[in-house]
């Protein structure tokens, strides 16, 4: 077993890029459990414990080195008295609570893996809201504002030195084809298509997608 302490810098770094990269150190390829602090984690989730940021969410994901959710046999959070299970999706995504008495309890994330592959927990912004085939072009731009505020909060005293969230991405399923349908401006590539600020400007009132959004993510440049 390794504990792991959540590092600031670390998770600055995830979250300038648009892709997910390791929130923390991984464990050894020989172990089978992971173990990390809660504390680091719930301060990311107060961050956004705010209205303003009432359609997004930052997300937690269990991933091997190639992007891919690693099998999980369990999650829990353990104190030094207690212990609850933690939901965690087929995506590799762990729905981790806000909780401060979890936060008081000094807790540790555990994670038992189903095999012995390197994984490690990542993090990202993504949209809560429900969106479907139209999206309304103020909505796509009310959420690049706020996926860049947030972006900053979470950076704190070193927002400075991150890039812009300069568009954003929509994501369907990930067996489906994503594609515009009233296509001016924007790059799609199987389940993603992705539109710039300057992309959303040509569009009149809406983006038309092929297939019902699932989730949005900020585009970071």
């Amino acid at each position: 077993m390794q504990t792991i302490k959540y590092g600031v810098l670390t998770g600055l770094l995830v979250l300038m890029t648009s892709s997910l990269l390791p929130m923390a150190a991984h464990a050894a390829s020989e172990e089978n459990q992971l173990v990390l602090n809660y504390d680091g984690f719930f301060d990311r989730l107060e961050d956004l414990n705010e209205s303003e940021y009432q359609d997004i969410k930052l997300a937690f994901y269990f991933m091997n080195q190639q992007g891919d959710a690693c099998p999980v046999k369990s999650v829990r959070l353990q104190t030094q008295l207690n212990k609850m299970e933690v939901y965690y999706l087929p995506s590799g995504e762990i729905l981790l609570p806000f909780d401060h008495q979890l936060d008081a309890d000094k807790a540790a994330i555990v994670i038992e893996k189903a095999d012995d592959q390197i994984c490690g927990l990542n993090m990202r912004l993504e949209s809560v809201i429900l969106l479907d085939k139209d999206v309304d072009v103020t909505k796509a731009k009310s959420l690049i504002s706020t996926f860049d505020l947030a972006l900053n909060d979470l950076a704190g005293m070193m927002s400075f030195t991150l890039p812009d969230v300069v568009g954003i991405s929509f994501k369907t399923a990930a067996d489906e084809t994503l594609t515009i349908n009233n296509m001016i401006a924007g790059e799609c590539k199987l389940n993603s298509c992705t539109l710039s600020l300057a992309d959303l400007d040509l569009y009149q009132d809406k983006v038309s997608f092929s297939h019902s959004i699932v989730k949005a993510l900020p585009h970071i440049k």
